[in-house]
């Protein structure tokens, strides 16, 4: 039997589960996914979007169940499900853009590691750090509205300077402006338009020559040589996933009161992500940076000397 037809003869309690492609994470996130939705006693079924689309799309029923594992595949399930599934995802950028804020009977959990929470990790690491600098394109759709969200996150007194990338000939002329202001961190983030492999490399050699450190956006940003940063790791997205959907279930199956169908928070269960916290000790000895023994003592991963790690 096809998936499709399997999922067109789903029960209720069975959940689709369609990944935007099978790129590692999300293959990662999957397999937690579907490891607790079957504690939590659920039938997960999985397949890939392109396999999904090719043969025929999703069967009209409103009692069926979707989780999407990434933004191609969230945003497609919520365009295309039936108005009345539940629905949950995972490993989404922009919950909001693909409309799944929106949509009723949805829940899930977005990449982005709350911008309050990553200024009070600088802020516990960097005491005396009061200037943040960043790098953005001005040109893209989220470039200019990231620097507000940035700058109305700052701790109070806390000042941003941000360079416009396309105001330079090249990505080296852009760090050194923002290099050039003054700056006590460069905080990043997972924006493909401006950090590759060689931005990140220039980022991180010059920042250690020029004595500024550098706010990672992942696990491996922080191993290249950031002092410090967050990461998310694929199978905790899998697994608040399952979850979402568990209650979203469970929620199908009672009776509430008027007041409380019609409530946001049980239309919805959206979450901020759970995130590990990444240091590089021997970045922040050729800094002469002594990180709070506080903050290295609940770190999820510890860069040393010869490659040693704490995971």
């Amino acid at each position: 039997m096809t998936w499709a037809l399997c999922l067109a003869a789903a029960r209720a309690e069975d959940v689709a589960v369609v990944l935007s492609s099978g790129a590692s994470p999300y293959r990662q996130a999957a397999v937690e996914l579907e490891a607790r939705l079957r504690k939590l006693g659920h039938a997960p079924r999985t397949a890939l979007l392109a396999d999904l689309r090719n043969r025929g799309g999703l069967a009209d029923r409103a009692d069926a169940a979707y989780v999407g594992v990434g933004t191609s595949a969230a945003a497609w399930l919520c365009r295309n499900a039936p108005a009345g599934a539940r629905m949950a995802y995972c490993m989404v950028s922009d919950p909001n853009q693909a409309g799944l804020l929106k949509r009723p009977n949805t829940g899930g959990v977005c990449l982005h590691v709350p911008l309050t929470a990553q200024f009070r990790l600088i802020a516990e690491a960097l005491p005396r750090a009061q200037v943040v600098g960043m790098l953005y394109r001005a040109k893209t759709h989220e470039g200019p509205k990231l620097v507000n969200k940035i700058t109305a996150a700052l701790p109070k007194g806390w000042r941003l300077e941000a360079v416009v990338v396309e105001k330079h000939h090249s990505m080296a002329k852009a760090i050194e402006a923002i290099l050039s202001r003054k700056v006590d961190v460069i905080w990043t983030c997972p924006d493909s338009s401006v950090y590759d492999v060689a931005t990140v490399r220039s980022l991180l050699l010059t920042g250690i020559r020029r004595n500024v450190p550098v706010f990672g956006f992942s696990r491996a940003f922080v191993r290249a040589g950031a002092l410090l940063g967050v990461g998310i790791d694929p199978r905790t997205q899998g697994r608040q996933a399952a979850e979402a959907m568990h209650r979203l279930l469970v929620q199908a199956t009672t009776k509430p009161s008027a007041e409380a169908a019609n409530s946001p928070a049980r239309r919805r269960h959206h979450a901020d992500p759970e995130y590990i916290i990444a240091a590089n000790l021997i970045v922040a000895k050729k800094l002469s940076i002594e990180l709070p023994a506080g903050l290295t003592g609940r770190a999820d991963c510890i860069f040393r000397q010869k490659g040693a790690s704490r995971e």
